[in-house]
């Protein structure tokens, strides 16, 4: 199972996605309304999660969907 991530450079945040999530296909997995929200793509929690890590020491918040992301061991 695949994980996704979500930067908002906007909002200044960075969300984890598993996939199949409903909320990446909501929101089209594209670029946001102004070019402000960037996706990555990650085989493993681990490498999703170490990617979000490297965006939190800039200052964004890590957060995890609250759809997809719901009995998964954090």
């Amino acid at each position: 199972m695949g994980y996704s991530t979500k930067v908002n450079s906007i909002v200044k945040d960075v969300v984890i996605h598993r996939y199949p999530c409903a909320q990446i296909r909501k929101r089209g997995g594209g670029p946001g309304k102004y070019g402000q929200v960037h996706w990555g793509d990650f085989d493993a929690l681990d490498a999703a999660e170490e990617y979000a890590k490297k965006w939190e020491m800039k200052g964004y918040q890590k957060k995890y969907c609250s759809f997809c992301t719901k009995g998964l061991t954090i």
